[in-house]
């Protein structure tokens, strides 16, 4: 039976992680239709495979080698395993697309072409000054302080416009594949509209399998943006990190919670370039992006829209007055978050001083959680029942009527206070 290979190498910053996470979410449904979806070591993506054949493995021997040494062993074995009936394999990175050099590729395919019959690369194109402001957020997130901007100097500036040449892409891929493996997307709305405007629709469309996108909101929103505010204090606190003696140039688990926390509470649209930089901008692609229309997409006047008006005429940046607001708006949200943090903390001290039979820890541990959070009625139900277990039932009648406050009609409420209401007047 013949055997197809999937691949879907991106670009970045056109859906590949939305496409990753519902494959991931649909392999069983795909599995029931003979498309095989390796996951090793319980990887929804193949990035690290990407990795490999980058070259990121750096010296022999080193934690990073053996890692990604043991996923492609993993990898293997996952295709190895690959069911008999098995007609289509999907793999996905769009790291795959960031492989500078043909021999990357080449290798890439040598790897993966003995299991397959023929390959389909599927690989979405987004118009280069959009995907540069799109991106932009990402480099935050990956903790480089750079300024936002679409031209750049040096050697970062020469990497982004080899990247963003598509027609030396899709070359390196048709070159190693097959030049009729080779299925080009385009990222726009216009290009989109057959399948609703979504790209995991799009995506399941362009490989050919008739299974519909899931619709769970959680797997389909991610890399969510982040307003022009925000953007702002993580370049700032970017900035106030690396100007510390003891700084460390990689990501870590503090800046990661102030990245969510920012996309959390400062969602938005963040910088965009003005339209005559994007213009400008686009004229640097204007003979590759030709290429590629006429090779793979000529029933298309342009391969890109030339409607630049969803960019400002001129530049936006935070005002000091809008930088505060949002920047309160931060502090408050992470003080909110520390407070429930906290709160949940002392309910596990308590639980723990129940399974050590210690009281007073009990009733410390959930005084401390009704003071960080008065609202909550975990803490008060609890402090009532202790009490009345420990004969104090004015107590506990008054934390029982304190829970009801919140939640009028609460039934485990109502019960203690009535319990304690009748064990006092059975003192009188």
């Amino acid at each position: 039976m013949a055997r197809e290979l999937i691949l879907h190498i991106g670009v970045t910053k056109t859906g590949s992680t939305s496409i990753q996470h519902s494959v991931a979410q649909l392999r069983d449904q795909l599995a029931a239709r003979q498309v095989f979806y390796p996951m090793p070591l319980g990887r929804i993506d193949h990035h690290p495979l990407a990795a490999v054949f980058a070259g990121a493995a750096g010296a022999s021997g080193s934690g990073l080698s053996t890692r990604l040494g043991s996923f492609r062993d993993s990898f293997k074995a996952e295709l190895d395993s690959m069911p008999s009936g098995t007609t289509r394999c999907i793999i996905t990175s769009e790291h795959f697309s960031v492989l500078p050099r043909r021999r990357q590729v080449q290798a890439l395919a040598d790897f993966l072409m003995p299991y397959f019959d023929s390959a389909r690369v599927i690989v979405y194109l987004r118009r280069q000054d959009e995907h540069v402001a799109s991106a932009y957020n990402q480099y935050l997130r990956n903790g480089v302080a750079v300024e936002p901007a679409l031209f750049r100097e040096g050697a970062d500036g020469n990497q982004r416009r080899r990247y963003l040449n598509y027609k030396a892409l899709l070359h390196r891929f048709a070159a190693a594949f097959g030049a009729r493996s080779i299925r080009p997307r385009i990222f726009a709305r216009d290009a989109l509209a057959a399948a609703g405007g979504d790209v995991v629709t799009d995506f399941l469309q362009a490989a050919g399998i008739d299974v519909p996108a899931p619709e769970t909101p959680g797997l389909r929103e991610r890399n969510l943006s982040i307003n022009l505010e925000g953007q702002a204090i993580l370049l700032a606190a970017l900035k106030r990190r690396a100007a510390q003696p003891d700084a460390d140039s990689e990501p870590d688990a503090q800046w990661r919670i102030l990245c969510d926390w920012v996309t959390q509470v400062l969602p938005g649209r963040g910088w965009r370039p003005t339209r005559d930089e994007a213009r400008n901008f686009i004229e640097h692609f204007a003979e590759t992006n030709e290429a590629v229309r006429r090779a793979y997409f000529p029933q298309r006047a342009t391969l890109f829209s030339t409607d630049f008006s969803n960019f400002p005429e001129t530049e936006t940046r935070p005002t000091p007055e809008t930088l505060f607001e949002n920047a309160l708006t931060l502090v408050l949200h992470a003080t909110a978050a520390h407070v429930s943090r906290e709160f949940w903390h002392q309910m596990t001290l308590f639980r723990a001083h129940k399974r050590a039979g210690d009281r007073d820890g009990m009733r410390s541990a959930l005084e401390r959680a009704i003071r960080l959070d008065p609202n909550k009625i975990e803490a008060k139900l609890q402090l009532a029942k202790l009490f009345f277990e420990d004969g104090k039932f004015s107590m506990a009648r008054d934390h029982a009527q304190a829970a009801l406050l919140i939640r009028p009609g609460l039934r485990a409420a109502a019960k203690i206070k009535q319990a304690a209401e009748r064990s006092l007047a059975a003192r009188l």
